[in-house]
């Protein structure tokens, strides 16, 4: 179905493929540029607290800057028509009537929609631009999708257009200040937010502009040079690849219309963009989770892995059973299974005959009777208390305590233990004796 054109729209021009991803590559740019140093700051600050590692540091900064990228482009196209890179390369975002977008609260909701779920639903991550080389008005699915399309204009075209990047960024800058005060007069402190913005957008511009200038100064013949190129320029010659690229496409005039999409195929549009786009998104969300087993997988840290279990007894649950020796040879763990489930637990020196500990003289009399003293978990983490038998001085005798320990399994033949006064270091290793 044909659509009334708004008046002008039609000496517009067809934006060339290779100009608007342009002028979307100096959006990218300009936003990361805006959300470099505190997306750095705020992603930093919540993996420090949380441990996520590298994978969650750059999630979280890509969050950051996809919510500024809709946020900061959705306030420009809706206050000007344009963008940064829009501007930039003398495009402009237009509704099928060739009307730009209203500076309306509708307004405002239509641009935002097509900046967030048009980009990142319609058009399935950025697959959907692929249809703009289908089409003669090189739209993509979220102009469909949105009734738009992004046409452009040459210095050849409008003598008014700024010639160089730095004049067509001033230029936008102050439409966008004037666009925010007019905001201001008309709907007060409602549209604060997007008034900050756009006064952000503008001293960013302002920096950057100030930064060019600092950079490109150079001695008087570098300054001669380019009188000679803007004179050249005007001429008639076109200032810039760009433009010469858009002095050359059709205007809208000569390429037939883009119709509008009914209601029914608008949102069958949006239904069939969205279950592809819900369903490459669970796809990458289960790859990144169940991907790979070693450092990398943890964001570039290395983490414990499981202990494995150990062995089992019955062929029922894992037991912790056995004999076990420190690494000098000198301290041994004698662990068997307990009546009420859990495990006793001995510590003993090897110079201690045997690891029965009624034949002791009892020195030190325990607060916990031996047959009590009993380490209780489950997986690699046990906790209780354990006894600990050592000699007494000359003629055999010994004496017993109980102490309050934990017990890590490292491995199916290798216990860390924890705590207590009979322990040596702060967590000691046990290896299964053969």
């Amino acid at each position: 179905m044909a659509i009334p054109r708004a008046p002008g729209a039609d000496a517009l021009r067809v934006t060339p493929h290779s100009v608007r991803l342009a002028a979307f590559a100096a959006d990218v740019l300009f936003v990361l540029v805006a959300v470099l140093v505190p997306g750095v700051i705020a992603a930093g600050g919540l993996v420090w607290g949380t441990g996520w590692g590298t994978l969650g540091f750059l999630a979280i900064f890509l969050l950051i800057f996809a919510l500024a990228f809709i946020s900061l482009l959705a306030t420009e196209v809706w206050l000007t028509g344009q963008t940064v890179g829009k501007a930039m390369r003398g495009l402009t975002v237009r509704r099928l009537d060739g009307a730009a977008p209203a500076r309306t609260p509708a307004g405002l909701g239509w641009a935002t929609a097509r900046q967030s779920v048009g980009y990142l639903v319609v058009d399935v991550f950025g697959l959907g631009t692929l249809v703009s080389l289908a089409n003669r008005r090189h739209r993509c699915l979220h102009d469909y999708a949105f009734g738009s399309e992004v046409l452009g204009r040459s210095q050849a075209d409008d003598p008014s257009l700024p010639r160089t990047t730095t004049a067509r960024l001033t230029d936008f800058k102050e439409r966008l200040e004037t666009a925010s005060e007019e905001l201001r007069e008309r709907y007060g402190w409602a549209f604060s937010l997007w008034r900050w913005q756009a006064r952000f957008v503008a001293v960013l511009i302002t920096l950057l502009l100030f930064v060019k200038a600092a950079v490109t100064a150079s001695p008087a013949e570098g300054r001669e040079r380019r009188r000679d190129a803007r004179e050249e320029g005007a001429q008639g010659a076109p200032a810039g690849w760009s433009d010469a690229r858009l002095a050359a496409a059709p205007r809208a005039a000569e390429t037939p219309p883009s119709g509008g999409l009914s209601t029914a195929a608008t949102v069958g549009l949006f239904m069939g963009t969205a279950a592809v786009t819900a369903a490459v998104a669970a796809g990458v969300a289960l790859g990144a989770g169940g991907g790979g087993d070693g450092p990398e997988a943890d964001g570039g840290q290395d983490t414990p892995t499981s202990a494995p279990p150990p062995p089992t007894t019955s062929g029922q649950e894992p037991s912790l059973a056995g004999d076990y020796e420190d690494e000098t040879g000198g301290f041994q763990l004698f662990v068997t299974p307990a009546d009420g489930g859990g495990y006793h637990v001995t510590w003993t020196t090897a110079e201690t005959f045997g690891t029965d500990p009624s034949g002791c003289e009892q020195n030190f009399g325990p607060d916990t009777d031996p047959a009590e003293a009993v380490v209780t978990g489950e997986g690699s983490r046990y906790e209780g208390r354990v006894v600990s038998v050592s000699l007494s001085g000359g003629g055999g005798s010994c004496f017993y305590q109980t102490h309050d320990v934990t017990i890590e399994v490292v491995d199916q033949d290798t216990l860390r233990m924890c705590g207590g006064e009979s322990t040596t270091g702060d967590c000691p290793t046990y290896r299964r004796m053969e």
